[in-house]
């Protein structure tokens, strides 16, 4: 604090001089999500995700290929074509556990909790997470599709397969963001996976991706047949060979799973706002 004198000869007291603060700067939508989109991609190489990502649709499709294709193709049906559909969507499966498992490990880590006090959106995480576990998701889609066509897979239109891939990003869609939501909630990293994998292995073996749903007792086969991995193979396998896609019924199910994975990601979040 500054002194001077007054004309009177008295001691005045300047005021005080504060520095004002600079504002902190607000990080954009596009800038946040690209680097921690990065960030999360670059973590995933560094811990095997995308080995995983590779290695996992060539060993199921060889697990499933090998003791069936001989009892398909002796009624005529090109197993290759009839399975394919099945390991993509099982690596849509498979995405969603893996990204559930490094939700549950940001969040035992803290980094949730660091990352909301940085100038970012809030649902930048979340953008770049997805974003992270979809990318993978397309590397596994194109090896399952690799390795379907050396077997004799094949789209019979461009439209087809455009549509053989949305269907499948779709369905991926909604199981990374439910899973992701699940993630942050269960208590133990290392529990996520024995979770998730029960529900996922019934969705398999119980579908019309193994087997045609007759091949089932009559009492549960409408339920194999209209459970959304049956939906989802078989409109993808219409498309891929130029048949019936059963469109109602996948519109259906994406935008429940979309939308289920979206109130989920809610509570998540109010949850992880209420510790």
């Amino acid at each position: 604090m500054s002194r001077s004198l007054t004309r009177d000869g008295l001691v005045a007291s300047a005021p005080p001089v504060v520095a004002s603060a600079s504002p902190r700067t607000r990080v954009s939508m596009r800038s946040a999500v690209g680097t921690l989109t990065g960030r999360a991609i670059r973590a995933g190489v560094r811990e095997g995700d995308l080995v995983f990502a590779i290695v996992s649709p060539l060993a199921f499709f060889v697990c499933f290929y090998v003791p069936l294709h001989h009892r398909f193709s002796t009624v005529g049906v090109d197993y290759a074509q009839y399975l394919t559909p099945l390991i993509v969507i099982q690596a849509g499966l498979f995405t969603g556990i893996v990204a559930a498992e490094n939700a549950a490990r940001d969040h035992a880590a803290g980094v949730r909790s660091r990352l909301m006090s940085c100038p970012i959106p809030r649902v930048a995480p979340l953008v770049a997470r997805v974003l992270a576990a979809m990318s993978r998701n397309l590397v596994s889609l194109v090896v399952a599709v690799v390795i379907g066509t050396i077997f004799g897979f094949r789209f019979e239109s461009v439209g087809g397969g455009i549509g053989f891939i949305v269907m499948a990003c779709v369905f991926a869609l909604g199981i990374v963001m439910i899973c992701d939501a699940v993630g942050f909630v269960l208590p133990h990293p290392e529990g996520v996976a024995a979770v998730l994998m029960v529900p996922q292995l019934i969705l398999v073996m119980a579908s019309t991706g193994v087997i045609p749903a007759s091949g089932f007792p009559h009492w549960i086969a409408p339920v194999v047949r209209n459970q959304p991995v049956s939906v989802f193979a078989d409109a993808m396998r219409g498309a891929a060979g130029g048949g019936s896609v059963g469109a109602m019924a996948v519109v259906i199910w994406s935008v429940g799973m979309v939308a289920v994975g979206a109130v989920c990601i809610v509570a998540a979040g109010r949850k992880q706002l209420g510790r």
